[in-house]
């Protein structure tokens, strides 16, 4: 798990000059304002549900960001853009960050693999 939150992180920071996630970021200053949120790379913050808007964009824009074959998702990218800004906000430990990633991967796990696997195969 500490792998993979550093792993998203340096795709968030690597993510974040992208057009698109300065798109999102200025959309969610209109949308979601407030400054409780960090938006890795921006200096001025945002809402927290706009900080895990921002930096999910930021995490999945330049494609390194990690896969769950099993469910044909990417797992890490939304947990973590919506954790970080959480644990910054409520200034928690990096146990509990740890913590609350792996609980959240579990979630989206279970989630994923409800659905039907050959979603992505169709075509209409």
């Amino acid at each position: 798990v500490k792998l993979r939150i550093l792993d998203i992180t340096g795709c968030i920071i690597a993510g974040s000059a992208s057009p698109d996630t300065k798109a999102a970021y200025v959309a969610a200053l209109d949308t979601f304002p407030g400054d409780d949120g960090r938006v890795l790379g921006y200096a001025a913050g945002t809402s927290l549900a706009g900080a895990a808007l921002v930096n999910g964009t930021a995490a999945l824009v330049l494609e390194f960001d990690d896969s769950h074959l099993e469910s044909a998702s990417h797992l890490g990218s939304p947990v973590i853009a919506a954790a970080l800004p959480l644990a910054i906000h409520r200034n928690l430990s990096g146990t509990r960050l740890i913590e609350s990633v792996a609980a959240g991967l579990e979630h989206r796990e279970a989630l994923g693999g409800a659905g039907r696997r050959d979603h992505r195969s169709r075509r209409q």
